[in-house]
């Protein structure tokens, strides 16, 4: 079993701990897609186009539909959550990546990334912490 579905599982057993069962798992090109261009062209616009697509780790799907509902119950709004990377993945050689697409300037879009990477970083600890506690790692 490759790092990444270690970490896939453990983030799927948090989930299942709260009965929060979410789909989680998607593609770097599905993920990619540039919601507000798509919707003012009306056609579907991604931000990667590259042939070489790879199974990821939906960060916005754990951050909205699972870590969101089970750390703060009353939460009904996606605004509520804590910010997340579009994607996390971790390759073969066990480097982490957490990957945020932007459509935009790099100076437009970098204080929202970093704080998407400290909040991100946040809630993936936490869950890593809870998960390890429970399993005396």
């Amino acid at each position: 079993m490759t790092n990444y579905d270690q970490m896939k599982n453990l983030i799927e057993a948090f989930g299942d701990k709260y009965n929060q069962h979410i789909c989680m798992e998607s593609s770097l090109s599905i993920v990619s897609e540039d919601k507000d261009n798509s919707k003012n062209t009306g056609e579907v616009q991604f931000v990667y186009n590259g042939k070489a697509d790879m199974s990821i780790i939906d960060m916005d799907e754990i951050a909205h539909k699972m870590y969101r509902v089970i750390r703060n119950h009353d939460s009904k709004k996606d605004d509520e959550s804590l910010a997340s990377a579009d994607v996390f993945v971790i390759n073969l050689e066990d480097i982490w990546y957490f990957i945020e697409f932007k459509n935009q300037k790099i100076s437009k879009a970098k204080d929202s990334v970093t704080k998407k990477a400290y909040q991100n970083w946040f809630w993936l600890v936490d869950i890593l912490y809870e998960m390890s506690e429970k399993n005396n790692m």
